[in-house]
């Protein structure tokens, strides 16, 4: 994940990569594909996708160059959504608890 972070950082020049995230990376078991979830930044998710399409080719060499492998792997990138996810999960907890400090003020005292 690192290597994704450096190489977008400090070598690809595309301002529509500007505050995209690399959370995860996975490598199938032959290391023939790699994984890549990402958050899309303020470009918004098509930009991105399209320019880390254009850069998987450079991307793919630095990784290869990087791990030292034979055969440098299939770059997929997969949209990261588990932060949205885990946003709607805390609305529907922070509902849940709002609906049931209701019901207990609206309880009578015993």
């Amino acid at each position: 994940m690192r290597i994704f972070a450096a190489i977008n950082h400090s070598e690809l020049r595309d301002p529509r990569l500007a505050g995209v995230q690399f959370t995860h990376v996975r490598f199938s078991r032959d290391l023939s594909v790699c994984r890549v979830w990402y958050v899309p930044g303020p470009s918004g998710p098509a930009a991105v996708a399209a320019s880390l399409r254009s850069a998987s080719g450079y991307m793919r060499r630095r990784l290869g160059e990087s791990f030292r492998l034979r055969r440098q792997p299939e770059l997929r990138f997969v949209p990261d959504d588990s932060q949205s996810r885990g946003d709607a999960l805390t609305e529907l907890i922070e509902d849940a608890a709002r609906k049931e400090q209701r019901l207990r003020g609206q309880r009578a005292p015993e």
